[in-house]
This record gives C-alpha cells, sequence and structure tokens, in this order.
C-alpha cells in the first residue's frame, strides 16, 4: 500500500464518531500496511542488541549458559538470536500479543547471510570482554552463527521453527509479563528488553518488575534499552511521514489530551522521562548498577527555546531529562 493511499484511508478513519469503531478500522488498516510494508534490515536491531550484549557482559560477565528471558519481541526475533550467538543456553520471548512475522524473520536471515563478515566481525570483537577461554568462545560463536546461516526451508513459516528450535527461542504469546505465575523462581540469568518498557503503563511496569525480581536469580540482572521518543515522529511509523513533528513533540500535551491522542491512533507510549523510571525500579525491589542516557542536542534547543511549549505535567524537569532520547537501563533485585 502506498503511504499516499495510507494517509487517505487515515484521514477518512479519524472522521468516524465512534471511538471504539475508529480504533477497530484503525487497527485493520495499519495491519494492512504492516502486511504490504517492505521490512526494514535488521542492521539497528542487531546494533542495539550488541549494545546490551556488551551491558550485560560489562555488569554480569559473558552470556555463556545463561538462561534469558526477553519482554516484548515483537514482530522479529533479532535480540534472542544474537543472544543465542553470544552463547546463551535458551530465551523465552514473552509478549503481549502473538506478533512474530515469518516474512521478516526469513528476510533477516538471508541479510546475516548476505552480511555474513560484518556480522561475524561485531559478534567476536564483543567477544574479546569475555572472561574465559577467549579462542574456545569464538570458535563456539562461528560454529553456532554458521549453522544458524546453514537453515533452509521450503516455506517462511517452516524456516521460523528451524531458527526457533536451533537457537533454542521459546516463544509465548499471547502473554503478561507481569503475570508469570506458571514460571518458578528464580530460574533465569538475565531478563532483557529493546525497545518495550516505554508502552508500558508505570502500573505494568510495577507488575513487569515485580515479576522479573522473582523469576531472577539472587544475582541476575534486568538490562533495557528504552525509547523515550514520540513514536509519531520515527520515520517508519505507519501513521506519520510529517517530518516537522519532533522526537519530543508529545511532551506539549497534558495526560488528557495525550489519553485521547493515543486511544484514537492505537498508541501505547507512556511519555516517562528517564529519571522517572528510577523510582519504579527502586519500589519494584531493584537497585540500580548502571544507566546510560543519549541525550538530543536538537532536543534540548527546542526546549529552550520553546519551539516544543511544554504540557504543564514537565515543566520544571530538568532539560537534559526531556532531551534524553534513549536509554540503557541495568538493575539487580535486592536481596
Amino acid at each position: 500500500m502506498k503511504i499516499e493511499t495510507w494517509m487517505r484511508l487515515r484521514r477518512f478513519v479519524v472522521r468516524l464518531p465512534k471511538p471504539r469503531l475508529l480504533r477497530a478500522c484503525y487497527r485493520l488498516l495499519k495491519s494492512l500496511y504492516a502486511l504490504n510494508k517492505k521490512p526494514q534490515t535488521p542492521k539497528r536491531k542487531v546494533e542495539m542488541s550488541l549494545r546490551l550484549c556488551e551491558a550485560i557482559q560489562r555488569t554480569h560477565g559473558g552470556l555463556a549458559g545463561k538462561a534469558c528471558l526477553e519482554v516484548g519481541p515483537g514482530v522479529r526475533v533479532n535480540l534472542p538470536i544474537v543472544l543465542w550467538l553470544m552463547g546463551a543456553e535458551r530465551v523465552l520471548s514473552v509478549d503481549l500479543r502473538r506478533a512474530l512475522n515469518p516474512s521478516h524473520i526469513a528476510a533477516d536471515i538471508d541479510y546475516y547471510r548476505a552480511h555474513r563478515q560484518w556480522l561475524a566481525a561485531n559478534l567476536l570483537n564483543l567477544a574479546h570482554g569475555v572472561e574465559g577461554e577467549e579462542a574456545a568462545i569464538e570458535a563456539e560463536i562461528v560454529a553456532r552463527l554458521d549453522r544458524l546461516l546453514a537453515l533452509h526451508a521450503a516455506s517462511c513459516e517452516e524456516l521460523v521453527e528451524q531458527v526457533l528450535a536451533l537457537t533454542n527461542i521459546t516463544y509465548l504469546a499471547p502473554a503478561d509479563a507481569g503475570e508469570l505465575h506458571d514460571i518458578p523462581c528464580g530460574v533465569f540469568d538475565i531478563h532483557v528488553s529493546n525497545h518495550a518498557l516505554e508502552h508500558a503503563s508505570p502500573e505494568s511496569l510495577r507488575r513487569i518488575l515485580r515479576t522479573a525480581a522473582r523469576l531472577l536469580k539472587p544475582n541476575g540482572i534486568v538490562v533495557a534499552s528504552i525509547d523515550h521518543t514520540d513514536h509519531l515522529s520515527h520515520a517508519n511509523h505507519p501513521t506519520h511521514r510529517d517530518p516537522t513533528i519532533s522526537k519530543i513533540n508529545f511532551l506539549r500535551y497534558d495526560d488528557e489530551q495525550w489519553n485521547q491522542i493515543a486511544v484514537n491512533l492505537d498508541i501505547d507510549t507512556n511519555r516517562l522521562r528517564a529519571s522517572e523510571y528510577l523510582p519504579i525500579l527502586q519500589d519494584s525491589g531493584f537497585d540500580l548498577i548502571e544507566i546510560q542516557n543519549t541525550i538530543d542536542d536538537e532536543c534540548v534547543n527546542l526546549i529552550k527555546t520553546k519551539t516544543v511549549p511544554l504540557a504543564e505535567r514537565f515543566r520544571g524537569m530538568d532539560v537534559a531529562d526531556l532531551a534524553t532520547t534513549s536509554s540503557i537501563v541495568v538493575a539487580t533485585p535486592r536481596r
């Protein structure tokens, strides 16, 4: 579906009088758009996955033999694949909706094959920081990568089954990461997420993190990359292509206005700033190990010049906090 057609349909849908009908039509249009949209390359997701692995190694040691719980994989499995390539024994990927896209995953495997040298170099470079027999670790990474790239199947669906089986990834959806009551306590070493926690309400975040504290081993860690930007500003967002929307555009709306926008456009970003995650972590039974914030200079300027007028909720907050566009947070359960 061309973007012009998509935008015309969207303009029609937003005029519908009943919010429930609007949301149903809007979700249908998003699904149709996603089915016809060419998948992006996995390069950025792999790079972020490597950054998360680097944070794990720096604060927790290597991934060899570790059990991981991933929250919010979405339509692809780049993060659990990278965790497995770096030595993880198994990964449980939990999502609220069953959203894995076999054609996207098959395209990712094709990308890995076409860019094997780049992928292998990045994996091996990360392995240099792992304690232990470096040569053996590097050999295992290469062996796992070659086994992954050797997979072939008659269909995308069959290939995905092979990928999940080889990498020991269990996909659990629909499932609530804050309600995993059937899983025993203390069975995971690492609780990891990539651009997922910003989609949870503060109440849901507390449930997810309290569940994480129960499921992690005593020396386990939570590692999360968080996107603090207005998702309507994303170049690949199916509902928006207007370059005038800034990364912090949503800070101009009060909670009532934003809630109405979020309901009408089926958006679930919580708008929490980086500092606001820290008391939630603490209240949920975690001690912060480190937080890496990326502050956007353009956003700083937009705030200082009042080009983006701030809603009352955000006035008085630190400019750097408001202009933080992403974070990597590492925390450990308080014992």
